[in-house]
């Protein structure tokens, strides 16, 4: 209640306990970890790319092409946030700042690298969708009444596209001035050593409410692209089975090539909402610890990994790949990318 009177009186005070500060070993270990995932994502990444243009069909080109765009966003956002971001979030929405280069020796405030972070994530879930209906709409007969025109599949990607990046990017208000930044700190003593931390930037809700606007938005438009690619999913199987045009074999291969592809959505979905619900947490609930929230950062920042990983586990050709040099003249469908013969 006293701290409601705080907040009311002076609206540079807090509400939520500001007390988590992360001591420099945890930074440096936290930097370099990120180092290590990221490094080894960008190689995985690299991989599947090589696979994806080597080793399968021409003929499924437009599809070739969103599988490369999403393993691109995997490498953009390694590269950015795992070797030269390395941000640090100690309390959602209120504050931040970073530990690697972009902060530290070329001198950028964290607000903006922050922004790109989150357009290259949400991206990342325009492209799952986009590969997603691509794959719907090829595996579709012509007579579906879910067969979308030239136009509409256009408007479709191009809505996805712009909605992921629509969000993010109108977070660019909530940046405060210097002087309120000044004042909010001031007012919190237990921010103080926020100040001297490279790059950082305060966030405050109650003197840019249009963060809540922001928040929300960028949350609808997760929850949407999720469900649509749930019901992708589940009507491309549907479609697989029903089919009697295909081999028994072309069906099995379509289904497992889907299900790597949907396999992997989820391991995003869940290595993004399991960090993000933590560092939420902390907004209503007093936790601290700094090994739960660089723990919960870490695991936000290497969805490239995971995602690579699971979907090179899940391909039973994988070793045989290893072993088989690159050949242009055999072109070879792998499941792994969600590509069937």
């Amino acid at each position: 209640h006293s701290g409601m009177e705080a907040a009311t009186l002076n609206p540079y005070s807090i509400i939520s306990n500001f007390t988590v500060e992360i001591s420099p070993f945890a930074e440096s270990f936290h930097t370099w970890l990120l180092w290590v995932c990221g490094l080894i994502s960008i190689a995985l990444s690299s991989f599947m790319i090589l696979l994806i243009v080597y080793r399968t069909p021409r003929s499924s080109k437009r599809y070739r092409l969103g599988l490369i765009a999403l393993q691109v966003c995997f490498i953009v956002f390694d590269f950015h946030v795992c070797c030269l971001f390395s941000p640090i979030i100690p309390l959602p929405f209120f504050a931040g700042y970073c530990t690697g280069f972009l902060c530290e020796i070329a001198g950028l405030n964290f607000h903006g690298q922050f922004i790109l972070m989150f357009v290259v994530a949400l991206e990342t879930f325009a492209c799952f969708f986009i590969c997603m209906l691509q794959r719907h709409q090829k595996l579709l007969p012509p007579s579906s009444t879910m067969k979308l025109s030239r136009t509409g599949f256009r408007v479709a990607i191009n809505m996805a596209v712009i909605c992921s990046a629509a969000g993010p990017i109108s977070f660019s208000v909530a940046k405060l001035s210097d002087e309120d930044t000044a004042k909010r700190i001031e007012a919190n003593p237990d921010m103080a050593w926020l100040a001297e931390k490279p790059g950082y930037t305060v966030y405050s809700i109650n003197l840019r409410p249009q963060i809540l606007y922001i928040i929300g938005f960028i949350a609808l438009d997760t929850v949407v692209l999720s469900i649509f690619c749930f019901i992708l999913m589940a009507h491309t199987s549907s479609v697989v089975h029903s089919t009697t045009s295909n081999s028994t074999l072309s069906k099995s291969r379509a289904a497992k090539a889907m299900n790597n592809l949907f396999s992997q959505f989820l391991a995003y979905m869940v290595v993004i909402f399991i960090p993000v619900f933590i560092l939420l947490s902390r907004a209503f609930i007093t936790i601290n610890s700094q090994l739960l929230f660089l723990l919960a950062l870490t695991i936000f920042c290497i969805h490239g990994i995971v995602c690579s990983s699971v979907a090179l586990l899940m391909n039973n050709t994988f070793r045989m790949l290893l072993m088989t040099p690159f050949q242009r003249q055999k072109r070879h469908s792998l499941t792994l990318v969600g590509i069937p013969p």
